[in-house]
């Protein structure tokens, strides 16, 4: 499989849409070849970090590896906008912003990543419900420290892996799944050791509503059951970030000045329930998306692919006892 980035750019200035991994390495890059292009990267969030540091964030470890992303920006000559972005107009080449301001954009490239897709449960608009992709480890800390039960809905190794690490919280925790299949060989093992972490699990079943005033209370799901719960996590299948864009989202139909870059990109990602080299396959891209551009090569990266092998590597990785009590030592 190779990618191959066929548009041609002729540019003074480039507007970035997520400060992702995908969106650094490619402003970085740019800039680093073109110190004059004008670069603007939104995010309406103030720092990053790699998905791989997660995990240990929620025990306060990896800290150091969290970037200040108005520090980064500003150390490198690159404008960082600090806002949320509502919708994007292609038609108009405006952005709307939730505070009511807009801008303008000549070119565009958008790399707003994956999101979860959402549901219609009852009662989720309650404070303590969060979709998987929504979750900040640096604040959800605030929650881990206050609740006392957890109900986590996976359908991806994401929600199986929160629930492995909040049992080290001493936390009262529900595993609720349509199915853990997508666990393969391994599924047995996994479920082995999640029980003796003492977290309960039920499969084939589903969330059908989060009870309580304004903030939750309970979780009912499908069985049918009814749990205590302060907090809920749904995770479900991770589709590419699309939502603020207007008009038809198929590459070959967008503008010649936009174009979408890394997971935002990716067909058929809604069949994926392991994501361990996106953070790869995204770098490769942007770096070969920022040669392109500059004209410094032909726009082509090999992605990385996984293989079986890789996937059971990673789950003994994920689900090492051993490697989670460092975090809290």
């Amino acid at each position: 499989m190779v990618f191959h980035c066929k548009r041609t750019f002729s540019m003074k200035s480039i507007c970035i849409l997520g400060a992702g991994r995908g969106g650094i390495t490619l402003a970085e890059l740019l800039k680093k070849e073109e110190g004059s292009l004008d670069i603007t990267v939104i995010d309406k969030k103030s720092y990053f970090f790699d998905k791989n540091y997660f995990f240990p964030l929620l025990f306060n470890k990896e800290k150091e590896k969290v970037i200040n992303l108005n520090e980064f920006f500003s150390n490198v000559g690159i404008n960082f906008i600090n806002k949320e972005v509502e919708r994007v107009s292609f038609s108009k080449k405006n952005l709307y912003f939730k505070d009511k301001s807009t801008m303008g954009f000549k070119n565009l490239i958008v790399c707003t990543g994956l999101i979860s897709q959402e549901l219609s449960i009852k009662g989720e608009h309650r404070e303590g419900f969060f979709y998987m992709s929504e979750i900040d480890p640096l604040s959800f800390r605030n929650y881990i420290k206050i609740a006392s039960d957890f109900v986590i809905f996976a359908s991806t190794i994401l929600g199986v892996r929160l629930a492995f690490c909040l049992s080290f919280f001493n936390k009262e925790i529900k595993l609720i799944s349509n199915s853990l299949d997508f666990l393969g060989r391994k599924k047995e093992e996994v479920i082995s050791i999640l029980k003796r972490r003492n977290i309960d699990i039920y499969e084939n079943a589903e969330i059908t509503e989060v009870i309580g005033n304004s903030i939750v209370k309970a979780t009912k799901i499908s069985l049918p059951k009814v749990f205590s719960s302060n907090v809920v996590v749904v995770d479900t299948h991770l589709l590419p970030n699309l939502k603020i864009l207007e008009t038809s989202l198929k590459e070959g139909e967008l503008p010649p000045q936009v174009m979408l870059l890394g997971d935002v990109a990716r067909k058929n990602i809604e069949k994926e329930y392991f994501f361990i080299f996106n953070s790869i396959n995204v770098y490769r891209e942007a770096k070969a998306l920022a040669e392109k551009i500059t004209e410094r090569g032909e726009g082509y990266f090999f992605p990385k692919v996984y293989t079986l092998q890789d996937i059971e590597s990673f789950l003994d990785e994920e689900f090492n006892e051993k490697k989670v009590l460092s975090w809290i030592s």
